[in-house]
């Protein structure tokens, strides 16, 4: 668990095809020592973040260092050995695979438990994926248990297509680091607009910040500083709409310091100062109540 949060009291389920995943629990681990000899009922599927330390299983033992991926089936006794000048640190998801009766889908179910224990190394999406949990997990922001649920259901996946041999295609891989990167930059922006810098970005796409002003330059039409102004300014219209929060703090709630300057900005991107398109939306809404309320009901 990460800051309090108890993952396993968060009932977080999802499907692929005949599997059905129900997540144990998720956290992130410095081994100070290490890990005696231990079995689960679960799967653990594991990610070296950091230093570097030894997998011992009754088949031999394994090197563990930054960026090194391995799965545990249940049942399976192992133990993890720290190096003691330089500590090992992981991260962990542990999940429960049932199977779902009556679909005539692929089998994925027998493939988790036919599988057996499996170790890849440079993997550096996972550490992506993992980053972008324990951030939900810390800042529990609107809709994290979906987004948490969401992250764990594409880092399974992307398990899948890895060890199944699916990423032989150049022109694959292309488009599926399009899409994932995508899809870290827009989560980014929805969720962290206020205190996102480029280097911070650039750490989440495993890219230098010279590629990932390119990259927003190329994909989004902006840089970096005008496409964090423009979440900031929809997150402030978003307050606006919805809630009496009094203007002055609005600005401050995502991101603006300067009043000034936030007002100059927001009327620059809605064409009205934040005051006046507050009016104007409270007004369209209560427009649109007074119509579903005095329309006349269908025959």
């Amino acid at each position: 668990m990460w800051q309090g949060l108890d993952f396993s009291k968060l009932n977080i389920t999802f499907r692929i095809e005949n599997a059905q995943f129900r997540l144990v629990e998720a956290k992130r681990t410095l081994f100070y020592e290490n890990f005696p000899n231990h079995m689960h009922s679960f799967f653990e599927l594991h990610y070296i973040c950091g230093g570097e330390g030894i997998l011992v299983l009754q088949e031999g033992n394994y090197p563990l260092s930054d960026g090194v991926l391995y799965l545990i089936p249940p049942k399976t006794f192992h133990e993890q050995r720290t190096h003691w000048q330089n500590l090992m640190e992981e991260y962990t998801f542990c999940f429960d695979v049932q199977k779902v009766k009556g679909e005539d889908t692929e089998d994925l179910y027998a493939w988790f438990w036919e599988q057996g224990f499996l170790l890849k190394e440079n993997v550096p999406v996972f550490a992506e994926y993992f980053r972008a949990l324990e951030e939900e997990a810390q800042k529990k922001d609107v809709a994290y248990r979906d987004m948490i649920q969401s992250l764990l259901k594409q880092m399974t996946v992307q398990l899948l297509r890895q060890q199944r041999g699916t990423h032989t295609s150049t022109e694959q891989d292309g488009a599926e680091n399009y899409e994932r990167r995508k899809f870290i930059i827009d989560e980014t922006m929805i969720y962290q607009y206020k205190d996102i810098t480029l280097e911070k970005l650039a750490e989440y796409l495993n890219l230098s910040t010279r590629q990932t002003a390119r990259i927003l330059e190329e994909e989004y039409g902006m840089s970096f500083l005008e496409l964090r102004s423009r979440s900031r300014l929809n997150a402030a219209a978003a307050l606006l709409r919805r809630t009496d929060t009094p203007i002055g703090e609005v600005g401050e709630l995502v991101g603006y310091g300067n009043q000034m300057y936030f007002a100059e900005k927001f009327k620059e991107l809605f064409g009205d100062l934040p005051s006046v398109y507050r009016r104007k939306e409270q007004k369209k809404r209560k427009l649109i109540y007074e119509t579903s309320v005095n329309q006349s009901p269908k025959p």
